[in-house]
């Protein structure tokens, strides 16, 4: 639903692992910036990534 806002503008959008929903299955979220401010999309994702407490998980396979 997001797709068209997302790519027809100049706003940098950035997809970052947020951790893992209940039934096991990885989710992420996008980070979506000022026009043309890539630095700090890349820095508040740098941050996000520094959080990640699901860095040792991973999904079942087969789920």
């Amino acid at each position: 639903m997001t797709a068209p806002f997302n790519i027809a503008n100049r706003w940098p959008v950035l997809a970052v692992p947020s951790g893992m929903a209940d039934c096991g299955i990885p989710t992420g979220v996008q980070i979506v910036g000022h026009p043309f401010d890539d630095a700090a999309v890349f820095r508040i994702g740098a941050a996000v990534e520094q959080l990640r407490p699901w860095s040792g998980r991973h999904p079942e396979p087969g789920a």
